[in-house]
């Protein structure tokens, strides 16, 4: 199920295989962060991803060139219409067919 969500995950995320997998993590970290109203700083995100600060960094600077986040002072957030959206329901259906095993 985890293997099965992930690559669904990347694929929303990151159409035609652009991202990675630290680069997915830092956009989760975010997105988390922004639903939770909380700011997310890269020092944070460092600190919840396990990501050393210089991949933090390096993956901040990707995501925002590809217009997946945006920064405001220090703090990074979640743009708009970054992620495609679940049209088809296969995180649900990934789900429910790990959960009805």
């Amino acid at each position: 199920m985890y293997l099965a969500l992930t690559r669904e995950f990347l694929e929303k995320a990151f159409p035609g295989g652009k991202g990675d997998m630290e680069a997915l993590l830092v956009l989760i970290c975010i997105f988390i962060g922004d639903a939770e109203g909380r700011s997310t700083t890269a020092t944070k995100l460092a600190s919840h991803s396990g990501l050393s600060r210089t991949a933090v960094y390096r993956r901040l600077e990707f995501l925002v060139r590809i217009k997946k986040i945006i920064r405001i002072g220090d703090s990074y957030h979640i743009a708009t219409g970054a992620l495609a959206a679940d049209e088809h329901a296969k995180v649900s259906k990934i789900i429910n067919k790990f959960l009805h095993k």
